[in-house]
């Protein structure tokens, strides 16, 4: 079995999680070669974006642990060495 070309181009949406209400997640549509961009701030926004376009398929790039020395995504330490992870 492979792969059945569909009649009409899907849709694909993408999102880059922040993981705070206060950094943006970045969202990405991608439909044949057209590609839109946009930025969501709360989980939400996500959903009804993905209520609204009906996507065929969702990639969600999100960490599945924290960073080293990290107990807590509320916490503020010194474990936080990018500039936009500071906020």
């Amino acid at each position: 079995m492979g792969i059945r070309a569909s009649a009409a181009p899907f849709l694909v949406m993408g999102v880059d999680l922040a993981g705070s209400p206060r950094r943006a997640t970045g969202i990405c549509f991608l439909r044949e070669n057209k590609v839109s961009t946009q930025i969501a701030y709360k989980d939400e926004e996500i959903l009804s974006l993905i209520r609204e376009k009906k996507p065929v398929l969702v990639a969600v790039d999100a960490p599945l642990s924290l960073p080293p020395g990290r107990r807590s995504i509320e916490e503020k330490n010194n474990a936080i060495f990018a500039p936009a992870m500071k906020n």
